[in-house]
């Protein structure tokens, strides 16, 4: 009897495979292909999971498309690059926009090639789960989505109750103005925002909670926007987690790439350029935010940013770390790493409160920017370009660039500090002081000079690999033997 029901539930599982619909190839409009509709809405209607819906090229009016199952929607221009905004390209223009044109009720759904000629909030709609849902090669345009920025073009409107993971957006062109292109309210994890041009209005509100996973990188945000001018456009507000925010080119925004809370990412390679008010802000509690903790903020470039200020409603900032609000502790300042960064021309003394980076965060922990460029090699001049605690030793003799560079240390902070944000290359120049000693693993040129001792129980210094030069030190080892340490051998110098 068991073999019997057993056969019995395999013949019925092969015959539903057998009746699966086969992934179809639906054409708009009629005349296109087979089979054919008049509308998209007509299209997707007709659609069984897996299908894509073809659009050749010219203007459609939609209204009450369900995307609830997993579709791929491709215009005219799928698999072009939207952002040059294709002059001469033939297009498929979706000239509707609100709520009620295309409702997201299933995940896997794709959009690839379309122009949105006039979105507005809620053009894009979920409601439920929504996972992998992408856009790539759009243009995407408007004059007006929601000037009081309470919905999204794009919306995942359901809570944190529901899901819309793996967000795929790339290589479209934005310029979309008056309100916010996506609103993710939803819990949304792996979201990738990648080769974009956002030249409009707010990019992003939310993801919101403890999120994973994100990757934001290789975009142009330009807040310059026709009709408003420079310091138009936004970026993200949003907690984003252990993002990944990479070469990215950020000109002219109000807030630089925006107010974010970033737990053990990073932020690197980027260049901020004329950005007013920050060229990003990290929360710290405030409103319920995530608190940003553990951060690499590295190899980024920050130009001036904003205006010429009047005081301290109108001053910028290169970083600024925001206030605890009702959270008990706020941002750990010791757990923000900013290496090797370029501070440059950031009106530090246009009035009495723009700073390269504003610690309003936890006002007993200390934000370590060890290895940066300032602008000046003069620590008293980098020192007024700071507000609150902020650890600036050792700092950089010229930008970084990728060619060596050389640090200068002095005993505010430790040598084995400089040694661990140098690059293979770099000098590192000792102010006269005592010093700990410390381990080398890679290839540096260490120099003193009168009054420059490092003291402490013997191996003062330990080369464990690399080429390094030291020369003008006066070492007062606890133990005469050996003084360095390179590799198994030893080398005695007395003094």
């Amino acid at each position: 009897m068991k073999n019997t029901t057993l056969i019995i539930g395999m013949l019925l599982l092969l015959a539903g495979n057998a009746f699966a619909p086969v992934p179809t190839t639906r054409y708009v409009p009629l005349g296109s292909g087979s089979p054919d509709y008049a509308t998209i809405q007509a299209a997707v209607a007709a659609a069984n999971p897996g299908d894509t819906i073809q659009v050749a090229a010219g203007s459609y009016a939609v209204t009450g498309a369900n995307l609830n199952h997993a579709l791929t929607l491709m215009g005219a221009q799928a698999g072009v690059d939207g952002r040059d905004g294709r002059p001469a390209a033939l297009e498929s223009t979706i000239t509707s926009g609100g709520f009620g044109v295309f409702t997201l009720a299933a995940s896997g759904v794709t959009f690839d090639g379309f122009t949105f000629s006039n979105l507005k909030g809620r053009t894009i709609d979920a409601g439920v789960n929504a996972d992998n849902f992408t856009m790539r090669n759009c243009i995407v345009q408007c004059s007006s989505i929601d000037p009081g920025y309470n919905t999204g073009a794009i919306q995942f409107d359901g809570g944190l109750s529901l899901h819309a993971n793996g967000l795929m957006f790339e290589r479209n062109l934005v310029t979309a103005d008056n309100g916010q292109l996506l609103y993710m309210g939803h819990a949304m994890d792996s979201g990738t925002i990648r080769s974009n041009i956002f030249h409009g209005d707010t990019v992003s509100f939310g993801p919101f909670g403890a999120r994973t996973g994100w990757v934001i990188e290789g975009n142009e945000f330009n807040g310059n926007v026709p009709g408003h001018g420079a310091y138009w456009g936004f970026g993200f507000n949003a907690n984003l987690g252990n993002v990944i925010i990479r070469n990215n080119t950020v000109s002219k925004m109000n807030l630089g790439i925006g107010q974010i809370s970033v737990v053990g990412g990073s932020i690197t390679g980027n260049m901020f350029d004329d950005n007013k008010s920050a060229a990003f802000q990290l929360w710290g509690g405030e409103y319920g935010t995530v608190v940003s903790a553990n951060v690499l903020i590295e190899t980024n470039t920050i130009n001036y940013n904003g205006t010429t200020c009047t005081g301290f409603g109108d001053a910028s900032h290169g970083i600024r770390l925001r206030p605890l609000g009702d959270d008990p502790t706020g941002i750990v300042g010791a757990t923000i790493h900013l290496h090797n960064n370029n501070f440059a021309n950031l009106g530090v003394g246009m009035c009495g409160q723009v700073w390269a980076i504003r610690n309003n965060a936890n006002p007993a922990t200390m934000v370590d920017a060890a290895g940066d460029w300032w602008g000046t090699t003069d620590p008293v001049q980098i020192a007024a370009m700071l507000n609150g605690p902020v650890n600036f030793t050792p700092w950089l003799g010229g930008p970084r660039n990728g060619s060596p560079n050389t640090l200068y240390e002095n005993t505010a902070n430790t040598l084995q500090a400089a040694i661990d944000v140098a690059y293979p290359g770099d000098t590192i120049i000792l102010a006269p002081g005592t010093y700990s000693g410390a381990i080398v693993n890679k290839t540096l040129t260490i120099t003193g000079g009168a009054g420059v001792f490092i003291q402490g129980a013997s191996p003062a210094l330990t080369v464990s690999s690399g080429t390094v030069t030291v020369s003008g030190i006066t070492y007062t080892t606890a133990t005469a033997d050996p003084t360095i340490q390179i590799g198994r051998a030893s080398c005695r110098e007395r003094v």
